[in-house]
């Protein structure tokens, strides 16, 4: 792995880790796929185990922590576009 790509699409924490095979050519795969090739052995790595994460779990908790400020402001945008429906 040489890299993570890291996105927030929709307030949610995206990370899709880079690789580069012996051509030098780059691939992209989501930490999902990636768990799940793990676990199901379609992956094969020294350096990974289906239990490893990108990102550790309290990290992860507290990135989510982003998402609760800004929470109100969602629920009156959505609330708001119902009402004139």
């Amino acid at each position: 792995m040489v890299s993570v790509n890291v996105s927030t699409p929709d307030f949610v924490l995206s990370q899709d880790p880079v690789f580069v095979d012996h051509q030098g050519r780059k691939y992209s795969i989501s930490e999902d796929t990636l768990i799940k090739g793990l676990t199901q052995g379609i992956i094969i790595s020294n350096d990974f185990t289906a239990d490893d994460r990108i990102q550790s779990r309290w990290t992860t908790c507290l990135a989510n922590l982003m998402f609760w400020p800004v929470l109100p402001f969602l629920l009156y945008a959505l609330f708001n576009s119902l009402r004139f429906w």
